[in-house]
């Protein structure tokens, strides 16, 4: 699908659409109100390493979600930069695909596996086809920014549904993507967890790091990284109390937990070939 109807795109310094306001300035008003932020910027250069625009995504504990908020920013003038715009989410999990934000806000507690769209406009005069994504994250202040990852096992998610290619984004994320041409519906950003048709393909999720998924019944899974191998595994709660543990697990199909309370809950994977994995996640039935 290609993309049209945009009138701009944010500038490396950051303008908003609101008198040309420092975009930092806008980002820092949601903090002293809302001090449980979550925010994912990402950051969008060519092949030539020349940083084209950023954009924010801002999870709040606030009634955001599909509303316009003081804190949240249209582009005032994209220019003639290939890269990103966001579009606000409504409350139903689909898009308004009218408007082109910077920074959008949304609900933490309600929006949980629900897309969050990323329209990727491609200048026709653009000659670069290779961009790459780094990611920066900021949690209860923009000042405090530079996170490895986020707390008590708060995460976003990046997918391209084109390469069927899904990642836990922390500051080590990046990706390289190549793209000929504007698309309103190849990237999705979620919040927290993966809706269930993308923990169950086998192809859409990142093979290089173990995870785990809600899958169809009311168990939740481990997909593991390596195949062909056996591994121990052990749940424990967040007061560190072993709650599971079973030995010699075949690693070539998923291991699903059963009965087990919703919560959140670190895993502990230790691979037949001495290599350790230790995950946090929400479980939910």
């Amino acid at each position: 699908m290609t993309a049209s109807g945009l009138t701009g795109s944010a500038t490396p310094g950051g303008k908003s659409s609101e008198n040309n306001t420092d975009i930092n300035t806008n980002v820092s008003n949601i903090n002293s109100a809302n001090p449980g932020l979550y925010q994912l910027g990402l950051q969008v250069t060519n092949q030539q390493g020349t940083h084209t625009n950023n954009v924010y995504f801002a999870a709040v504990d606030a009634n955001v979600t599909g509303n316009k908020n003081g804190f949240e920013l249209e582009f005032d003038d994209f220019g003639s930069d290939s890269g990103f715009w966001l579009n606000q989410e409504n409350t139903d999990g689909t898009t308004d695909d009218g408007s082109h934000l910077y920074i959008n806000g949304f609900n933490m507690n309600d929006y949980v596996a629900k897309p969050l769209r990323l329209t990727f406009y491609k200048n026709p005069e653009d000659s670069n086809t290779t961009f790459s994504i780094g990611a920066n994250l900021a949690e209860g202040s923009t000042l405090n920014d530079g996170l490895q990852n986020f707390s008590n096992g708060n995460k976003y998610y990046f997918v391209d549904t084109k390469e069927n290619k899904t990642f836990e984004v922390n500051k080590d994320f990046s990706y390289t993507f190549t793209a000929n041409e504007s698309s309103n519906d190849r990237f999705v950003v979620y919040w927290n967890e993966l809706p269930a048709k993308l923990g169950t393909d086998d192809n859409i999720v990142n093979k290089n790091k173990t995870f785990v998924y809600k899958n169809n019944t009311s168990s939740n899974s481990v997909r593991f990284a390596k195949n062909n191998l056996t591994a121990n595994i052990t749940l424990y709660n967040m007061t560190g109390q072993k709650l599971f543990e079973k030995g010699n697990v075949s690693t070539s199909k998923d291991f699903d937990f059963s009965n087990i309370e919703n919560g959140m809950y670190i895993i502990n994977i230790e691979y037949s070939d001495n290599t350790i994995e230790t995950l946090k996640s929400i479980f939910k039935k």
